[in-house]
């Protein structure tokens, strides 16, 4: 079994589950432009996420070490595309982070 990798960006993660996605962007190729995703919420974790590439397309990766430390709620994002000269937003909605539940105690209150 191979795990097929979203394409688009996800609206609900898990905190200490992997956030991955990947984006083909043919006006922003991946050899002279990087994709930084930023998260943001009122008493919220501050979330920056910068591409690697995958072949011809930008990965967009947090590990789940990194995830667990993201606090639950919703955040408000953008993602800009960055040459170093020029930025272009790509993208902007939100993202719902949800507590992990492994790492909750007993009898953690799930409403």
């Amino acid at each position: 079994m191979s795990l097929t990798i979203p394409t688009v960006e996800p609206e609900t993660i898990r905190a200490g589950e992997t956030f991955q996605f990947t984006k083909s962007l043919a006006d922003f190729p991946n050899d002279t432009w990087d994709i930084v995703y930023t998260f943001r919420g009122n008493g919220l974790s501050a979330i920056d996420i910068s591409s690697t590439d995958s072949g011809t397309l930008h990965l967009i990766k947090a590990e789940s070490t990194v995830t667990a430390n993201w606090l639950p709620g919703t955040y408000t994002g953008v993602g800009i595309a960055d040459s170093g000269s020029e930025k272009h937003q790509i993208w902007s909605g939100f993202l719902t982070v949800l507590p992990d539940l492994a790492a909750s105690a007993e009898g953690f209150d799930t409403r």
